[in-house]
């Protein structure tokens, strides 16, 4: 498996699976977990979570990843050596 990394056009080989958790589950945050979920392999969505009511359990479902009630809990159910932050602001 390989995996882009901060340079334009490179890629390097990743020898494990990468296991991802998607806090926000909006439409940029659920754009982000399907391509996660469906079409990079190697790579796990190992949680979802949302502050607004239902929308983490929606996406969850959708994409049959497990469902965090709370942000922490996401961050805790990746097991990795590095953290990887993508954040945009929407509001």
């Amino acid at each position: 498996m390989v995996v882009a990394d901060n340079s334009p056009g490179r890629l390097r080989p990743v020898p494990h699976t990468l296991r991802l958790a998607t806090i926000g589950a909006g439409r940029i945050g659920s754009d982000h977990a399907a391509i996660v979920a469906r079409q990079i392999p190697g790579v796990t969505l190992a949680a979802v979570s949302d502050p607004v009511p239902g929308a983490a359990e929606r996406l969850a479902t959708e994409l049959g990843a497990p469902l965090a009630t709370i942000a922490l809990e996401a961050i805790r159910s990746v097991e990795t050596d590095r953290p990887v932050t993508i954040a945009e602001v929407t509001a």
